[in-house]
C-alpha cells in the first residue's frame, strides 16, 4: 500500500476506469476495454483485495461480472432471476438497473 497505482492500473484493465492515456496491449495487440465483460474477452480477470463493487456498473451487472453466459455475454434473464431470489432470501427490493452503491 505505497500510492503507485497497482489498483488503478487494474481497475483500468478490468474496464472499471476509463484510460486517460495510452494504450493497452494483450499479446503484442491493442484492445479496447470499455467493461468488465471486454476485459475477459480479451483474457482479463481480476480478482480483488478487497470486497468491491464496480461503480459504473448497474446492481445487476455486479452480480454478473465474472459469471459467464451464452455465447459470452451476460445472461439477463438468468441474472434477474437470480437476483429475485436473493431478494426474497433477505426480504430485499432490488432494481437492476440502478446504479451501484
Amino acid at each position: 500500500e505505497n500510492g503507485a497505482g497497482k489498483t488503478t492500473l487494474m481497475n483500468v484493465l478490468f474496464g472499471a476506469y476509463a484510460p486517460d492515456a495510452g494504450e493497452i496491449l494483450v499479446q503484442g495487440r491493442p484492445v479496447t476495454i470499455n467493461n468488465s465483460a471486454d476485459a475477459l474477452a480479451a483474457g482479463i480477470g481480476m480478482v480483488h483485495q478487497h470486497f468491491h463493487l464496480a461503480p459504473r456498473l448497474s446492481v445487476l451487472e455486479n452480480l454478473l461480472i465474472g459469471i459467464p453466459g451464452k455465447s459470452g455475454r451476460i445472461d439477463r434473464a438468468g441474472g434477474l432471476a437470480r437476483l429475485a431470489e436473493i431478494g426474497r432470501q433477505h426480504g430485499l427490493t432490488l432494481d437492476p438497473d440502478l446504479p451501484v452503491s
